[in-house]
């Protein structure tokens, strides 16, 4: 019988096999390193950034004298974060710089320094004659990073006399014998009313006074901070202010305390904010001044943050000014500001001390910037 072979091995496998699974491996090869390709640039990309491919970028900030301390402590933390804008490292250096300097220098020639991005003066006072001399200086409206409100600050032997006084009673205290019923033999009461450098709490006892006397109920309006009424107290409450003006608000804390006898000083009072006095007193613990906070409506210094605009800043200055404003904010970075004694959103209030109790006022609603104007010019005007 003849045999027959079954063809097993003779089989082959089919060219086009093999070709399809060519063409699967470099598939798999040309995305595997598609992802390898990817993933280095995204490490370039996070490398590139993290060593901020176009430098640093400077943010100048000024501020009043008695925040730039605790401020420069922020922005050390700030800078610590490396914050990135604009392929930029952002790094924030703060400068001291009286209020009326850095106007000087806003509205004519900046000649003191970098320009500022950012400027922090003591009150919204300053941010509104800005916005009425340079309107386009502002870049965008200011944002309060902390407050502080007003006070008297007076010799210990009158602070109780003072009990339940409201800021309307001052004008009337300001009257020869205005202390007679609450303190027999003070006469009337001897307000200084500096407004010299970094002496806004004058501005802020006449906002307060100025709403009482035209019993405001929200903001004052700008007709009546501009009326009769208040500019006449106003006025008279400046020229009832001893004739040997402090030029400062330190200038008379010192003349209050070095007063051998309070009854008889030249100065018997002068307006503070908070955290002034909170300082003040600490350096000078055997002063005898303390704190009275008045009722009625009281006005606090803001400390605006007033976001500057102008040709020599770049968009990388701009937008580090904004992101450090927005790390004060954020959780407990402004804490070093509420231990130099300033009130801080969404921390607790100072603790109280012998000379400043942190107690709860009655907050003013914020003026327009023309009442603001008019009412600083009331008490300024000799």
């Amino acid at each position: 019988m003849g045999s027959h072979s079954s063809g097993s091995g003779n089989r082959r496998v089919a060219p086009w096999v093999i070709v399809v699974a060519v063409i699967a491996a470099l598939v798999v090869i040309v995305v595997i390193g598609m992802v390898w390709l990817g993933g280095v640039s995204d490490r370039q990309g996070e490398q590139a950034a993290q060593q901020c491919v176009r430098g640093d970028a400077q943010v100048p900030v000024v501020a009043t004298p008695e925040l730039a301390e605790p401020l420069k402590r922020v922005a050390l933390a700030f800078n610590a974060t490396r914050d990135i804008t604009d392929d930029y490292c952002v790094s924030v250096t703060v400068t001291d710089m009286p209020a009326a300097t850095v106007l000087t220098g806003l509205v004519g020639q900046w000649g003191t320094g970098p320009r500022p991005a950012l400027w922090v003066p003591q009150s919204t006072v300053w941010s509104a004659r800005l916005q009425v001399a340079t309107p386009a200086a502002l870049s965008g409206a200011p944002t309060s990073l902390v407050t502080s409100p007003v006070l008297l600050a007076v010799r210990s032997p009158l602070a109780r006399s003072l009990d339940g006084v409201a800021w309307v009673d001052v004008p009337v205290l300001q009257g020869p014998r205005g202390l007679a019923r609450r303190a027999p033999g003070w006469g009337g009461l001897r307000l200084a009313l500096p407004t010299g450098d970094d002496s806004d709490a004058t501005y802020l006892a006449a906002q307060s006074i100025a709403a009482g006397v035209a019993h405001a109920v929200g903001p004052i309006a700008d007709s009546v901070a501009r009326g009769p009424q208040v500019g006449t107290t106003l006025a008279r409450l400046a020229s009832g202010a001893p004739k040997a003006r402090p030029e400062t608000t330190v200038d008379a804390l010192n003349a209050l305390a070095a007063q051998k006898d309070p009854k008889a000083g030249a100065i018997h009072a002068v307006p503070v904010t908070e955290q002034e006095l909170y300082a003040y007193t600490a350096a000078h613990p055997d002063s005898g001044i303390v704190g009275v906070a008045l009722s009625g409506g009281t006005a606090s210094a803001t400390f605006p943050a007033v976001s500057l605009d102008d040709q020599s800043l770049s968009d990388a200055q701009t937008h580090g000014a904004a992101d450090f404003v927005t790390f004060l904010g954020r959780d407990a970075n402004a804490r070093p500001l509420a231990a130099a004694g300033f009130r801080v959103p969404d921390q607790p209030t100072p603790k109280a001390t012998a000379a400043v109790a942190f107690a709860t006022v009655e907050p003013l609603p914020a003026p327009s910037v023309a009442a603001l104007t008019a009412i600083a010019d009331a008490v300024t005007t000799e």
